[in-house]
């Protein structure tokens, strides 16, 4: 990207901030003209707005990474008509500007540094990678979910198999990959003689789908199913979803994304290992804090776990006494099957008892 001497000093400012130092309109749209066929990464953002101020520390994570102005933010309060004119309507929101603004990526996963360079990193990438076998190994690990369909090179010609349900299953699969690019990636293998195959790997859940018989819905359902992670965030708008698997749950209530992202490393076996049975979970403590006292935990903590049984309403709230590691939760799963652990009583705990405080 080409941009000023002054405008990479302004901009260049903001990875060596210690907070939100943001950008201007005038900034942004010279950002937007100097791009010449690069990127720009742009956070608008309310400076009093709590999940925008939960962003900051991440945003700075991924300044300290980009140094030559790419990533820029925008006070929505000090600068309301930029964000009127670039379709803002909820903070923060953070948009991928590419070819001057010709084409925007709109970012929608998690707000963490990790997330978003995995972000930018596919959304720089075709929607459509070609796949040899020469790299099939490294593609397939190129992202947290990949998905690679295959098939046989004479069916690329349209004329000749217009009506073939491979030609179907092929565009099904063009179709999904331009759709969820900013999510996943995507690769096209030929091989001779290769019946059509859309297989995903999951590389966080160490799961691998394979599809090989299309029907109507048969990639979107692959995608949804392959890319639904085994300990998800629960939220409110999920919550419905996850509690109509007929699973109990094991709710894990956190603090902060790295508590989040370390109970997931340290649980991922055990939920593998019990997920036919159970919906492993975690709880944003600072989004929904009114949800610890609902399954027995005392407000104000983090680092606690409960487990619910939606089938008979039962809550089994585990003491924290200690580190929840995974042989402490399964310890724990195997004392309630066994009895040794009796249902929560509904009174929750006085002050002082169990888990970590808030911070």
């Amino acid at each position: 990207m080409k941009l000023s001497t002054t405008s990479i000093l302004t901009l260049g400012f903001v990875s060596r901030a210690i907070a939100w130092h943001h950008a201007t309109s005038a900034m942004l749209r010279e950002a937007l003209r100097s791009q010449d066929g690069d990127y720009i990464l742009v956070a608008f953002v309310l400076p009093d707005h709590q999940p925008s101020q939960a962003l900051e520390r991440e945003w700075l994570a991924i300044q300290e990474t980009e140094t030559d102005g790419r990533t820029v933010s925008i006070d929505c309060s000090a600068e309301p008509s930029v964000c009127k004119e670039h379709d803002v309507a909820s903070f923060p929101a953070i948009r991928l500007y590419h070819d001057q603004g010709k084409r925007v990526d709109r970012y929608r996963g998690p707000r963490t540094a990790a997330h978003i360079r995995s972000f930018v990193a596919r959304a720089r990438r075709p929607a459509l990678s070609i796949v040899t076998e020469n790299n099939l190994t490294s593609f397939r690990a190129i992202d947290d979910v990949v998905f690679v369909f295959k098939m046989n090179p004479q069916e690329q010609v349209p004329e000749a198999h217009e009506q073939s349900l491979d030609v179907l299953f092929w565009s099904a699969f063009e179709a999904q990959a331009k759709r969820c690019r900013d999510r996943y990636s995507f690769g096209l293998m030929f091989r001779k003689g290769q019946k059509a195959t859309a297989t995903c790997y999951n590389n966080v859940n160490g799961a691998e789908m394979t599809l090989d018989d299309f029907d109507t819905g048969s990639i979107n359902t692959l995608v949804k199913r392959c890319s639904a992670p085994l300990i998800p965030e629960l939220t409110r708008g999920n919550e419905m979803e996850y509690g109509s698997k007929g699973k109990s749950f094991v709710h894990y209530f956190v603090g902060s994304p790295e508590e989040r992202d370390e109970y997931v490393r340290d649980m991922m076996p055990l939920a593998r290992k019990y997920q036919e049975f159970l919906q492993f979970t975690t709880i944003d403590v600072s989004e929904y804090p009114e949800m610890l006292p609902v399954y027995g935990q005392r407000s104000g903590l983090r680092g606690v776990l409960s487990v619910y049984h939606p089938s008979n309403g039962q809550v089994f709230p585990h003491p924290g006494t200690g580190k929840i590691s995974a042989a402490v939760v399964e310890q724990f799963l195997l004392d309630i099957i066994d009895g040794k652990v009796k249902p929560w009583s509904g009174e929750v705990p006085p002050e002082g008892d169990g888990g970590h405080e808030e911070l």
